[in-house]
């Protein structure tokens, strides 16, 4: 059996219990309050998303915001990279363009606390199809290949109707960015 056969059945598997793509859990994402200083849990988030491999958009320590730029979802031999959370969501990745940004909201409690939050949003791209002459152009259905050679080249009327669709949050990753951020601020 071929290596691409075992993926394809190893993606089909876990796929399956999934139905009909990732849900996200429904439970809301608790925030997290610590007793540390709001410079100290804007800087553990920043450091967290960073070493998530995130790229910062919006970074306002004064109004305790960090909000990164979409990213592209992790690949199956992307190992270093950990923002896909939940087996559903490593599959997903690795069968559709995804891409996910955070936003990290931090604010100063009456009770001297800092609180928390964490978002994180998740949008597919969603490529316009051609019109099928024959069954020799269906390897043409999204972009100008071939059967032999599939590449990404869209033409002009498929570049302008193309976009991303927002497919809600996930709460998973949103998740895990708090609870190391949490871990961070209890080293420090």
């Amino acid at each position: 059996m071929g290596k691409m056969a075992v993926f394809s059945l190893i993606m089909a598997i876990v796929l399956g219990g999934c139905r009909c793509g990732c849900e996200q859990a429904s439970a809301p994402v608790e925030p997290v309050f610590s007793s540390a200083t709001k410079e100290a849990a804007f800087s553990a988030a920043d450091k967290v998303l960073v070493r998530m491999s995130f790229e910062p958009a919006i970074v306002d320590a004064g109004s305790g915001i960090i909000e990164t730029k979409p990213m592209s979802a992790a690949q199956f031999f992307e190992l270093w990279r950990n923002d896909n959370v939940g087996a559903c969501n490593w599959a997903e990745a690795n069968l559709q363009d995804v891409r996910r940004r955070v936003r990290v909201e931090i604010t100063e409690q009456a009770d001297g606390k800092v609180c928390v939050v964490s978002h994180a949003y998740v949008e597919r791209l969603s490529l316009p199809e051609r019109d099928i002459i024959g069954s020799g152009s269906a390897a043409a259905m999204f972009t100008r290949s071939s059967g032999s050679l599939q590449k990404l080249q869209l033409n002009r009327d498929q570049r302008a109707e193309a976009e991303w669709v927002y497919l809600g949050e996930d709460n998973l990753l949103a998740a895990e960015v708090l609870e190391r951020i949490e871990k961070k601020l209890m080293v420090e």
